[in-house]
């Protein structure tokens, strides 16, 4: 992988990773069962993609009889969940903009509209969508970090200071929600980063990481958890009551494009992948491709 390569790996992955959290952020009521439960899952998934990614090498270098059979199984597998996280983002982009962006309309046109737009993408070359991600990464980036800077004014730091005790359910509420939305980048940062190095990987998830944490932190300094726990965007909403201010009167344009593009990023590569994985597995089952070739 050339530097260029590389950085529209870790743009796009970063993305994808970061794809719909926006939308699904999660609150209990206790800030500190929150602040460990994000944090974990974030530690986690930059941990993760490192093994994953050395037992996909370990796997690749391996020969054994039926490992054409094999490696179309796993294929398959993995098609599957990929096919349903490209659904489940794009219903979650569709019903925010149907209840919060426009206001008006049906969620379900939205759907198949975003659906459209996701499996254009999907059956581009993957070099094209790697650029895309290039492309509107620092965008997403830049609005988020923005969007944090100018609500600094509305925060209150006695918001994050722990007071309570942990909770086991209320860790694995934000925790779960964070986790899904990191891991399942998973499959894609695979297929995508054949050629990567586990440094790139672990680059990737600590950038999404480290927006997801920002979203949070957005959030909490503003609403504290226990009436974000209580709001359907809570995200979305903290920058929306920010905005209210003379300074913030069109920030929520910024916010729009945040959810649109990290949806629509993790909407249409998923397609991309599980159709690549189809078709690689039809390959490795019927003509005895010696290989895991993703």
């Amino acid at each position: 992988m050339t530097l260029t390569d590389n950085r529209r790996f870790i743009s796009l992955i970063a993305s994808v990773a970061v794809g719909d959290f926006v939308l699904r952020i999660s609150f209990s009521n206790s800030i500190t069962s929150d602040l460990v439960g994000i944090l974990s899952a974030c530690l986690l998934s930059v941990l993760a993609a490192v093994l994953l990614k050395s037992a996909l090498d370990f796997y690749k270098k391996k020969s054994f009889k039926y490992k054409p059979l094999c490696s179309g199984i796993i294929m398959l597998s993995s098609a599957v969940p990929l096919v349903w996280t490209s659904l489940s983002s794009a219903s979650n982009l569709s019903r925010y903009a149907e209840n919060v962006m426009l206001k008006s309309g049906s969620s379900i046109l939205y759907f198949i509209s975003i659906l459209v737009l996701a499996v254009f993408v999907a059956f581009q070359h993957r070099n094209v969508t790697l650029k895309l991600g290039l492309v509107l990464f620092p965008i997403i980036a830049i609005f988020v970090l923005l969007m944090f800077a100018l609500s600094v004014q509305f925060m209150n730091l006695k918001y994050i200071v722990p007071y309570s005790a942990l909770s086991v359910g209320s860790v694995w509420k934000t925790f779960s929600e964070s986790a899904v939305c990191l891991f399942s980048a998973f499959i894609p940062s695979l297929i995508l980063g054949n050629t990567a190095k586990k440094r790139h990987f672990a680059i990737a998830f600590a950038i999404a990481s480290s927006i997801i944490i920002v979203c949070f932190l957005n959030t909490a300094l503003i609403f504290g958890a226990e009436l974000s726990s209580t709001l359907e965007y809570p995200y979305s909403q903290a920058v929306s009551t920010a905005s209210f201010g003379h300074i913030f009167s069109r920030m929520d344009g910024f916010l729009y494009a945040v959810c649109f593009f990290t949806s629509f990023l993790k909407t249409g590569v998923c397609l991309l992948c599980a159709i690549e994985l189809v078709k690689r597995a039809l390959g490795s089952i019927f003509f005895q491709k010696n290989q895991l070739s993703y």
